[in-house]
């Protein structure tokens, strides 16, 4: 075979593989590039799917958060209401002259609940002065230190205790002393008889001397424009 043709077929056999691995490393190239890109897609992927997996996440703790929330607050409230309910927050009793006896002689005292919870072991003292208005306010029966207990037990709501009271003098002064486990009032009557049938003044305090409720009949008796109290005190209509 002639050296030129030899020549010629090698040239074309280095051209081939030139050709080839042209080929090759551009397939490589190409192949490579999707299989990065391929990569890239399913890393982002990934991130997505992480990044909503976590942001789930924080609106359930969020949502847990907002109902802890509300739990607590509702056992807040639920403990504050039974502990007002314990404790017969705003609820105090208050005494009316709802009846009589014996021509007035007697009279009946009737105890009603003003407010929302009942008050437990509720007891009572009863002082009766007769003739208060002659009666100085220092004198030791006005303590009720001797004076009959009446045993309440609960008092509720739209319920009533009664009992009686003596009342043959002219004008007469009741004081009650309620007592209920720490808490502790204290309401001052004043009942009088007039031409215009029997006449009631009253006013309850609280323990620290807070004044709560006052009630005066009209016509009550005064005196220089004042009610008479005891012998040495008298209050003007803001005063009771």
């Amino acid at each position: 075979m002639k050296p030129e043709l030899l020549q010629t077929i090698f040239n074309i056999i280095m051209l081939v593989g030139a050709l080839m691995a042209a080929i090759g490393g551009f397939g490589a190239q190409y192949f490579g590039g999707k299989a990065s890109e391929i990569a890239s897609k399913k890393a982002q992927v990934q991130l997505n799917s992480t990044v909503l997996e976590q942001s789930q996440q924080i609106k359930d703790l969020g949502n847990q958060n907002i109902e802890l929330t509300k739990l607590n607050s509702e056992m807040s409230m639920a403990i504050q209401a039974q502990t007002e309910e314990l404790t017969s927050k705003g609820s105090y009793p208050f005494a009316q002259v709802t009846g009589g006896a014996n021509n007035g002689n007697q009279s009946q005292i009737t105890v009603n609940l003003i407010g929302k919870y009942a008050i437990p072991n509720l007891t009572i003292r009863v002082a009766v002065i007769p003739n208060y208005s002659s009666v100085s306010g220092l004198d030791l029966r006005v303590t009720g230190v001797n004076a009959e207990t009446i045993g309440i037990d609960t008092l509720r709501p739209l319920e009533s205790k009664w009992f009686m009271v003596d009342t043959s003098s002219s004008e007469t002064a009741v004081i009650l002393y309620f007592s209920s486990n720490n808490n502790k009032w204290t309401q001052s009557l004043r009942l009088v008889k007039t031409d215009k049938g029997r006449k009631v003044l009253s006013y309850v305090a609280g323990g620290n001397g807070e004044r709560l409720k006052s009630v005066v009949d009209p016509d009550f008796p005064i005196r220089d424009g004042k009610y008479v109290i005891w012998s040495n005190v008298t209050k003007t209509l803001e005063e009771i």
